[in-house]
């Protein structure tokens, strides 16, 4: 499909407007999953529609985009989370930053743009803080130059690819497993426009107001790394940029610690609250509508966390 790209005139949409235009919320509000589905199930319109290049194994599966042009319909804000590295090219950050790679980052720019989202936030190289995990992820502490270099590298060849009008989220997992502090696979704020966290309610949940009161503003107290999200928007506003929450969720895999996430609807309510109040430093939010082989972050279908769905349905919902 690229060589079609390169050869195809295409027109530049408009940058990402970090506004709710379709829900009509203070701020823009999605999901991940199947879009359509979660949209009706709330009764609102989803602002953002969030999605995954596939990284399983090599190159070229990760230009196999025909799905992105659904997550444009009517006017929506297409969020796509792109690997820095498939499973083929996994550790591989040194290669990326030097270069290696940079036809395989065109040809994915390119894809993307005719498949009518050139104005995507790419959330890329998402939760490399998690050491070990993603194929980008940071493995030993020297990771962290060739991460921030292979990240740049991305976007200075991205925004050569015509009529792309990309914004870059550096999305980062909550706590992580860093011996550092995060800011140091921070690739600087000419590569960034966005900053974003993912946030779940477990490892433990936050079952009582106290619970959620005390992790809010909390960190990392070895490395100084923000943890909750009153500390990642604080950490997002010194960099002077708005805070993205591309995932968040109540439930999640029974396998994950000791005290997994559990259907939860003050945690649901806390969130609507920070949304709500920040909204003018929030860039997105979209709820992970997701499952596990141990566990379910569902909302919808709501059989399995029927009181957080009905929350989430009264507060998001149509005269929320």
């Amino acid at each position: 499909m690229a060589a079609v790209a390169s050869a195809t005139k295409v027109s530049t949409l408009p940058k990402f407007a970090y506004k709710g235009s379709l829900s009509g919320l203070p701020w823009a509000s999605g999901g991940t999953g199947s879009p359509d589905a979660f949209e009706a199930y709330r009764g609102r319109r989803l602002d953002v529609r969030t999605g995954y290049l596939t990284i399983r194994y090599g190159w070229t599966e990760m230009t196999q985009l025909a799905w992105v042009s659904g997550y444009v319909a009517a006017g929506a804000q297409p969020v796509l989370a792109v690997g820095l590295l498939p499973e083929s090219a996994r550790g591989q950050l040194a290669q990326c930053a030097n270069g290696a790679f940079d036809a395989h980052i065109r040809e994915i720019g390119q894809d993307i743009v005719m498949e009518g989202a050139g104005n995507a936030i790419l959330r890329l190289g998402w939760e490399a803080n998690r050491m070990g995990d993603f194929p980008w992820a940071i493995r030993v502490a020297g990771d962290a130059g060739p991460f921030k270099g292979c990240f740049r590298r991305w976007v200075q060849v991205l925004r050569t690819v015509p009529g792309q009008s990309f914004s870059f989220d550096w999305n980062m997992g909550a706590q992580g497993n860093l011996p550092y502090h995060v800011d140091q696979i921070y690739p600087g704020n000419d590569y960034v426009d966005i900053i974003g966290v993912q946030y779940y309610d477990r490892c433990p949940p936050a079952l009582t107001q106290a619970d959620w009161d005390k992790r809010y503003n909390s960190y990392n107290t070895t490395t100084g790394s923000p943890y909750g999200l009153g500390k990642w928007l604080a950490y997002a506003r010194s960099k002077g940029k708005r805070l993205s929450v591309p995932e968040w969720g109540i439930g999640g895999p029974s396998t994950a610690c000791a005290r997994p996430g559990v259907d939860n609807p003050l945690f649901v309510e806390n969130m609507f609250r920070f949304f709500r109040a920040n909204a003018a430093s929030i860039a997105y939010e979209a709820y992970f509508n997701g499952t596990s082989p141990t566990g379910s972050y569902q909302l919808y279908p709501a059989d399995a966390n029927p009181l957080s769905s009905a929350r989430y349905k009264a507060l998001w919902g149509p005269t929320s």
